[in-house]
């Protein structure tokens, strides 16, 4: 339990501070406890440290005396992980409520952050013409008003807890009004952004959809309704865009709560975050501020990369990278580099060779390509160049 001055959190705080590792804090969807983040946290927690917690009045926790707005759920989470102690960056995950916090959370300190994980999101990216649209597509008129009401009736059951009610009460004004204040947001800043979206169609489990036209009209809005987040969520996280870090995951296995169907499928895209693919982060460094910088990175990701991820082919892409760009003393030291860290393997070799033949020169070329044969000699890339560096 944490003192937030006036009521008390419950957190759950689990895993290794490993210096150099963002620490990951997970958002929880609308009323609903940090144990939907069990399973998940558990994976993570086993390579670095997680946060997971329960809002002002859900769960373990106290009620606050402000409302659970998202922008005060965005400013007590800040408060929170002051107090708990843990180091930014962060990589923040949130589920369906919980995405519309992390995504204003990035807004107000992108500077804190270290990736970004919507696990099938609020839909904080729709204007009230996009949600009209889905209810044209389906054949509902007015369908719009009538969800909205029918959702707050169903909150409004005195079967419902307090704070489950008082989240919903505080973001039915967003969507009623079409979320104006998170599009007029700034772009994602520029870390990895990951967003799950649940594609399998799951039908309401008291046989009452909130959506006008009973089963089917559900069923149909469904469909439309993802194949609007497929494309806004993709401009939101740039997936596919040249540079961009983000991508859009649609799987056909899991409904909403994707955390407790597809456990792995979160966790993997999580560790994904954490560990983005270092050849394109030694790529993105090496133009702009040179490859001692890079390889500067490289010795900080070292540390702190498990070793499967991070093999000779990061060295070596760079070492392309800066070729192709006739930066030629700058491939040979990452080359060099390259050779340093794997001299038993014959490709390091291989690409130390090539970049001492565009140099000219051919006798430290002839020696590393002859290594590089040593050590793999099915290498026909070596043979040939050798032939050639040979006269014969």
């Amino acid at each position: 339990m944490v003192d937030m001055g006036g009521h008390q959190l419950r957190v759950r705080t689990s895993g290794p501070v490993v210096e150099g590792r963002p620490t990951v804090v997970f958002e929880s969807g609308g009323g609903t406890p940090l144990e939907n983040w069990t399973g998940v946290q558990r994976d993570i927690a086993a390579i670095t440290a997680t946060v997971s917690y329960d809002r002002a009045g859900l769960g373990g926790s106290g009620k606050s005396g402000a409302p659970p707005t998202i922008p005060n759920m965005v400013e007590e989470l800040h408060s929170l992980v002051q107090k708990v102690g843990v180091r930014s960056p962060y990589i923040l995950v949130g589920h369906s409520l919980g995405g519309a916090v992390i995504r204003l959370y990035a807004a107000r300190y992108p500077g804190e952050l270290a990736g970004l994980v919507f696990v099938d999101p609020a839909g904080f990216t729709q204007s009230v013409a996009d949600q009209d649209e889905i209810f044209r597509q389906i054949g509902v008129p007015n369908g719009r008003e009538q969800l909205i009401r029918s959702m707050l009736e169903w909150y409004r059951r005195p079967s419902v807890p307090e704070g489950v009610r008082a989240e919903a009460e505080a973001f039915s004004p967003l969507f009623e009004a079409g979320f104006p204040e998170f599009r007029a947001l700034p772009p994602l800043p520029d870390v990895p952004a990951i967003a799950l979206l649940a594609g399998k169609y799951e039908a309401p489990t008291d046989g009452m959809s909130p959506v006008p036209g009973g089963p089917e009209k559900d069923r149909l809005f469904h469909t439309a309704w993802v194949r609007q987040r497929i494309t806004q969520m993709s401009a939101l996280v740039r997936a596919g865009e040249p540079g961009a870090q983000g991508s859009v995951v649609l799987t056909s296995a899991s409904g909403h709560y994707i955390q407790s169907s597809e456990p792995e499928l979160v966790a993997w895209w999580i560790r994904r975050v954490l560990f983005p693919d270092p050849s394109e982060r030694l790529a993105k460094v090496a133009p702009v501020h040179g490859a001692d910088s890079a390889l500067a990175l490289y010795t900080v990701l070292k540390r702190t990369y498990p070793d499967s991820l991070l093999g000779e082919a990061a060295l070596n892409s760079l070492g392309y990278v800066l070729l192709q760009a006739g930066k030629l003393p700058d491939a040979l030291r990452v080359f060099q580099r390259n050779v340093a860290e794997y001299p038993s393997a014959s490709n390091p070799h291989d690409s130390l060779g090539e970049a001492f033949m565009a140099l000219g020169n051919r006798a430290k070329a002839i020696e590393h390509y002859e290594r590089s044969l040593a050590l793999d000699p099915t290498n026909t890339n070596a043979v040939a160049r050798l032939k050639t560096l040979r006269g014969r």
